[in-house]
């Protein structure tokens, strides 16, 4: 048998606390020419702000610092992305080459985030 083809089923331990602290405050946020915008959604594809009042345009590449709450601290990472709709202050872009250690930070924060959705009260849930 050539490699270790094994597959691990791991539930992700997060606390009470950490849950609070993701329910209470959005995903992430981004920074833009030292503007700070809300992430409403967001994804290792890409990203939804809103409100957007700055002043780019669709098809337009830009870099930007996306600031992710990992444990108890806020860490930033330097990204790029092109935007694919500006509509009603909102701004959805598509992400460019992501680098590794950000896309690792944006599925850590998606997938404690949606533990903190399904089970709100931190009391693990038996089957």
């Amino acid at each position: 048998m050539l490699g270790n083809n094994r597959v691990r089923n791991v539930e992700v331990a997060t606390t009470a606390g950490s849950r609070a602290r993701l329910r209470d405050r959005p995903p992430a946020s981004i920074k833009v020419d030292s503007k700070l915008y809300t992430v409403v959604d967001m994804s290792d594809a890409g990203i939804v702000v809103e409100p957007y009042d700055g002043d780019l345009v669709v098809k337009q590449r830009f870099h930007f610092d996306l600031i992710l709450p990992i444990n108890d601290k806020d860490q930033s990472f330097r990204c790029e992305a092109t935007i694919t709709r500006l509509q009603n202050k909102r701004l959805i872009a598509k992400f460019g080459e992501l680098r590794s250690d950000c896309r690792r930070a944006i599925q850590y924060v998606i997938a404690h985030r949606n533990a903190a959705i399904l089970n709100p009260g931190g009391v693990a849930k038996t089957p």
